[in-house]
């Protein structure tokens, strides 16, 4: 067998993707390889309703629309959703995966603010509590006139 793939370029050309002679698509992919459809992980209620009342405790949209402001990255369509919850003494940490401005970004909510970074070792922009409720009470503010 021969897998191959087209595609159409948004300059209307069909270039083609040619992976070679194969007998199946373990062969491509590996035995082990996850597929479609296949569970992962699994996350519990409790974790979600975690989360969920943490964004809320911790105003993490509200953080996350101040801290892209700072970093003058567009927040038109920014979309986040939550990758990690790391339970630590004095209060959770919740990571979330964002999208905002065509770039890839991670937000991390914690008790005493929050900070958004490019990478794990690239900060963009931090806020305290304090900052984030502030600005929270502004949006509020605006959006009610």
């Amino acid at each position: 067998m021969r897998l191959r793939t087209q595609y159409l370029a948004a300059d209307g050309t069909e270039p083609q993707l040619d992976l070679g002679p194969i007998d199946s698509i373990d062969e491509l992919l590996g035995e082990g390889a996850p597929r479609v459809g296949l569970k992962l992980s699994h996350v519990g209620a409790d974790s979600i309703a975690t989360v969920i009342k943490l964004a809320e405790v911790y105003q993490a949209p509200a953080a996350l629309d101040l801290l892209l402001r700072r970093a003058e990255i567009d927040t038109a369509g920014a979309v986040a959703a939550p990758s990690m919850l790391i339970p630590r003494e004095g209060g959770s940490v919740v990571s979330w995966t964002v999208a905002a401005g065509g770039r890839l970004l991670f937000l991390v909510s914690a008790p005493n603010g929050s900070m958004l970074l490019s990478s794990a070792e690239d900060p963009l922009a931090d806020a305290h509590r304090l900052e984030i409720e502030e600005h929270f009470t502004r949006a509020e503010a605006d959006g009610a006139n």
